[in-house]
């Protein structure tokens, strides 16, 4: 879900087998909702008395019907993509400067590139790329 909310433009965290406790504290820190599909992540303290939103999603729904509620739940749109690894912004990347970084059959097709400010991992718009924006355009036009 966090990769593809970041495919969306929006920014995302994740981290896997983090406790609850620690969770539902980062979010509250951080003024975020917690997306899950624990239902027992609702019966928390913090959650009962409101201090942290949580979106519950039911587990039984593919991430696609999942991603569809939440863009639905939070009216999203869609926005310039973020690093789908860290959720950083990306900047546009000087081909050249980053050729010793790009596949060689990518380098003689492409020319526009993207680095994350954050992580530094490098993206174009290749195949898995305009894949998932398709994607993400199907999902919105369906909710209209």
């Amino acid at each position: 879900m966090a990769r593809w909310l970041r495919a969306a433009g929006h920014e995302a965290w994740w981290t896997a087998g983090i406790d609850d406790g620690d969770l539902l504290r980062q979010a509250q820190h951080l003024g975020a909702v917690v997306l899950t599909t624990d239902s027992g992540l609702l019966e928390r303290r913090l959650v009962c008395r409101g201090a942290v939103p949580v979106f519950w999603l039911p587990p039984t729904l593919r991430i696609q019907q999942q991603l569809a509620l939440v863009f639905r739940e939070f009216c999203l749109e869609i926005r310039p993509p973020r690093c789908t690894a860290c959720s950083g912004e990306l900047d546009s990347g000087d081909k050249e400067a980053l050729r010793q970084l790009i596949p060689p059959k990518t380098y003689r097709w492409l020319d526009e590139y993207f680095v994350c400010r954050r992580c530094g991992k490098l993206f174009w718009r290749g195949t898995h790329w305009r894949s998932i924006t398709r994607q993400l355009h199907e999902l919105r036009e369906g909710q209209t």
